[in-house]
């Protein structure tokens, strides 16, 4: 099923579906027009979004479709140098440069920026993978303030989790999910958009089942995956 919907996707990109015109997708895979499609027909036409490992304000980024449609959502980035293009390009936006834990305190952490910015983590283990098994290096360690996920959608959304969760927190997605039980399940986000393939340099990674069966435990479907990324509807939404 979810690969006749992948390809009714491609489809409606090139503008065959109903002599439309193709809608531009900003994300790697067109994750942001999968999560538009499944917003439409839930009836939300302007969503909410949380980007937790945001990294650029509109490419390869699973939100910018909406913003660029009047919609407002929150982008953490914990890389300093990338700050400057969120605050000028998504100046309707809460744009954060810090990091997500699941210690309260707010403590500042190590952050491992690398020679390729899209894998900059805050996980140690995650960076020294990286080193040994691609071109990749560590090229500079900075401490980052740090959040716990209720406390950000406590400070920066009044307790209301947005609608859309989209996560690449390179090695940290799990702790992503874990942090999630904490809110109640009305309280939940409707789509969670999240990284669930492992980084390879040169071919295809493997699938982080375990991950996506976490996420399906909490109440949630899988809808589409793009291979990179999985897109998961929450049940009772979409029921």
């Amino acid at each position: 099923m979810n690969n006749i919907r992948s390809a009714l996707y491609k489809y409606e990109r090139r503008g065959v579906l109903a002599g439309k015109r193709a809608k531009k997708s900003y994300a790697q895979c067109g994750e942001d027009l999968i999560i538009d499609f499944v917003l439409n027909a839930i009836g939300i036409q302007f969503p909410s979004y949380l980007d937790l490992g945001a990294h650029h304000p509109s490419y390869l980024n699973n939100t910018y479709i909406f913003y660029q449609r009047g919609c407002r959502g929150i982008n953490v980035e914990a890389n300093p140098n990338l700050m400057p293009d969120f605050f000028q390009k998504r100046k309707r936006d809460v744009n954060l440069n810090i990091g997500i834990t699941d210690t309260p305190g707010n403590e500042a952490l190590d952050f491992y920026i690398m020679t390729a910015p899209t894998m900059s983590t805050f996980s140690e283990a995650e960076a020294r993978r990286l080193e040994r098994e691609s071109s990749i290096r560590i090229s500079q360690v900075i401490k980052i303030p740090t959040v716990t996920l209720v406390d950000l959608v406590h400070q920066h959304a009044g307790d209301t989790f947005p609608d859309i969760l989209t996560c690449d927190l390179e090695g940290l997605d799990e702790m992503v999910i874990e942090s999630l039980k904490a809110f109640k399940q009305p309280q939940l986000p409707k789509i969670i958009c999240l990284e669930t393939a492992t980084f390879r340099e040169h071919g295809f990674g493997s699938k982080k089942t375990p991950l996506i069966e976490k996420v399906c435990a909490m109440g949630y479907t899988v809808h589409a995956d793009t291979f990179i990324n999985t897109i998961f509807c929450r049940q009772d939404v979409v029921n």
